[in-house]
């Protein structure tokens, strides 16, 4: 009897892939399946093994591809025929991510999780908008809370009023859609109608969006915008330090404008985390999409090459990856393909080198080519 697997609950933070974990970007690398939602960005995607299964269970405002029940049910069958599940999340999986219900799920079921956090979006859209949650002269206390309270909740609703008293920093998520009442309330509750707001909208994304106004005006300068989720609202002095402090000025990218980076080789030996992380750095200095893309092994394949070198009298064979070759293979990989050589090859021995890494002046030369 083949054992569950383990569901791993990861975080896939914000949207920009720089800001996932190490060890979210390994599960992902190592993953069998995938259940992801519809904040988790394309350039974390493809950072996904290519041979992994993906399945879409994204969630907006009144449209669910699934329901959170069978959702949970859905993890609970995949870890009973799969070794490595992750369940990625954008933000934090126990941060307004319902993690937590997921969690429950699977020990009520008997199957092994763990948990990745991510950098929530609460965190690093104010980070990225150059808002400190906390400042010295201005706010000791931070209060994250959600403006899509769920009917059938077990706790008491939000009081508004007295929230807005006791954090001088409130984070807001999922409220767009919901400011004009949150704020009419916290005003009628005696907030100062004049206190900073700011609305940030695909935090750390190539198209982020930074809205600040006040509490008496911010949502109809939301709606004059035509600013829709997936959006943070953040209310308190503090935002009013966005003017002096943004520091992120992205470039949103065109329709057609986007970089293909072309690869072939083995994820077996990590080497697929080079031209990953290089399609991350293009993604951040460019403000253009980046895809991966991996191309099979073309003729001559790995074991005619062992076969000519054994002709000549080869007994011992280092097999080093070079730059085309530290991607994902899309059928077999490199070590997969060394060890079926070997196998016509009695006596012979074949070792595995690590794959040359990326010259750091390959993101300049790449760039330059942009500009031509």
């Amino acid at each position: 009897m083949t054992l569950p697997g383990t569901v791993h609950l990861v975080g896939a933070g914000p949207g920009d892939p720089g800001l996932l974990t190490l060890r979210a970007a390994q599960l992902l690398a190592e993953a069998d399946v995938v259940v992801y939602d519809a904040l988790v960005s394309d350039g974390v995607m493809a950072m996904v093994h290519p041979g992994a299964e993906r399945i879409y269970v994204g969630k907006h405002e009144g449209t669910h591809t699934l329901s959170q029940e069978k959702i949970e049910i859905l993890l609970v069958q995949l870890a009973e025929t799969h070794r490595c599940v992750v369940r990625l999340k954008g933000g934090d999986p126990f941060v307004f991510g319902r993690g937590g219900e997921e969690a429950q799920a699977l020990r009520e079921s008997g199957i092994d999780f763990t948990v990745v956090p991510g950098i929530s979006s609460g965190i690093a859209g104010p980070a990225y908008a150059g808002i400190p949650l906390t400042h010295r002269d201005h706010a000791a206390a931070a209060g994250l809370l959600t403006g899509h309270e769920a009917p059938d909740r077990f706790y008491p609703a939000i009081d508004w009023g007295s929230v807005g008293k006791t954090f001088e920093t409130l984070v807001v998520f999922m409220g767009v859609r919901r400011l004009s009442g949150l704020t009419e309330k916290m005003i009628a509750s005696g907030k100062d109608p004049t206190t900073p707001v700011a609305v940030i909208r695909n935090a750390t994304l190539p198209d982020q969006q930074v809205l600040i106004g006040t509490l008496g005006t911010i949502a109809q300068q939301v709606e004059q915008a035509g600013l829709r989720p997936p959006a943070l609202v953040v209310i308190g002095p503090v935002a009013a330090l966005h003017e002096e402090l943004n520091w992120f000025h992205p470039t949103p990218a065109t329709e057609s404008d986007a970089i293909l980076l072309i690869a072939h080789g083995s994820p077996n030996l990590g080497a697929s985390d080079g031209i990953q992380a290089m399609a991350a750095r293009l993604r951040q200095r460019t403000g253009r999409p980046v895809g991966v893309a991996f191309l099979q092994c073309e003729s001559p394949s790995i074991e005619e090459a062992v076969a000519e070198v054994v002709a000549e009298g080869a007994t011992t064979i280092d097999a080093v990856p070079l730059f085309l070759a530290s991607g994902g293979h899309v059928q077999r990989d490199i070590p997969t393909q060394l060890e079926s050589a070997k196998a016509t090859h009695p006596g012979l021995t074949i070792r595995v080198c690590a794959p040359l890494g990326f010259d750091p002046g390959l993101d300049g030369v790449v760039l330059r080519r942009l500009a031509r």
